[in-house]
């Protein structure tokens, strides 16, 4: 019984002590130790450390780093800028482009440029743009183009790789057909060839092949084109056409609608022309009429040297 008892009174001091112990920062180390060779021992008290404070540290990310387009498209990366700093920093933001593209920063709202980003300190997120282009002039060639943005502030730094996948733009087709005079009257001669140009014109990306012209005219009309076939015409290039016009004899005098149609594998066009008939008595009386003109003019010609 006794053996009990000095044990519960050992442990008794151990416990005062440990708390007096910890209250004044000191250490206690007891051990009651009876013949049975029993020891108890009590954990010297520990003060904890001070939490670490966050390191300072920079991301920049961006959710759609690889976009597609066709040449001669500009480009635009919406950004990501992580930040945790301590004291306010200003980051420098360098933009590496390709040969051939042109590229600027800018602040996602308002969009103006920027060279440099100043935030505040603090942990927060902000959002750049990256607007990317060709050189005016400059149409890449398909393929894969990579842009790097990069944030410096001292030894802080990240920087974020872009990319710009620019496949081959499709070819797009079209026919133009138009006068040397850009006009669409003409005058005839009934019962003659009468001659006129008009200009087949590809204006757009696409190799035009198999091109045939026709019309539609009134009865009894002949029109004839040359060529009145072209095997093909490239982007950018012009073909003249000569349309020789046929109107019958007994054709009375007047306007009459003549339409030119070109065709191709990819595209079609026409051309509405208003053709006016004069008949021979019709063409007699201009040609009066053009030799009077003529005959006063000389009158008067001849009257100013008369005075002189």
């Amino acid at each position: 019984m006794n053996k009990f008892r000095r044990v519960h009174y050992l442990l008794g001091v151990a416990l005062l002590l440990g708390v007096l112990g910890g209250t004044f920062g000191g250490q206690v180390v007891l051990a009651a130790q009876e013949s049975s060779g029993d020891s108890f021992l009590l954990p010297p008290s520990q003060d904890e450390p001070p939490p670490e404070e966050p390191k300072e540290e920079v991301e920049l990310s961006a959710q759609w780093p690889t976009l597609q387009s066709t040449a001669g498209s500009s480009l635009e990366y919406e950004i990501t800028f992580n930040y945790r700093i301590k004291e306010r920093r200003t980051f420098d933001l360098n933009l590496t482009v390709p040969p051939g593209w042109t590229g600027v920063t800018k602040a996602n709202y308002p969009k103006v440029e920027i060279e440099a980003f100043e935030p505040e300190p603090r942990q927060l997120t902000d959002k750049l743009l990256v607007e990317v282009e060709p050189v005016a002039g400059n149409l890449p060639e398909p393929g894969e183009y990579v842009f790097t943005l990069e944030a410096v502030s001292g030894d802080l730094k990240d920087s974020v790789e872009l990319k710009a996948v620019i496949t081959e733009e499709p070819p797009s087709y079209q026919l133009s057909l138009v006068t040397p005079t850009l006009q669409t009257e003409v005058q005839l001669k009934a019962g003659e060839n009468n001659h006129a140009s008009v200009l087949l014109i590809n204006p757009e990306t696409g190799l035009l092949k198999n091109i045939t012209l026709s019309s539609e005219k009134p009865e009894g009309w002949s029109i004839a084109f040359t060529p009145s076939k072209i095997e093909s015409l490239e982007s950018g290039l012009t073909q003249e056409i000569d349309v020789a016009i046929t109107p019958p004899n007994n054709t009375e005098a007047g306007d009459y609608p003549i339409i030119l149609k070109v065709t191709s594998e990819k595209a079609d066009t026409d051309l509405e022309l208003r053709a006016t008939v004069l008949t021979s008595t019709v063409w007699g009386g201009i040609g009066i009429g053009i030799a009077v003109g003529v005959i006063a003019g000389l009158i008067v010609w001849f009257r100013r040297l008369g005075r002189r």
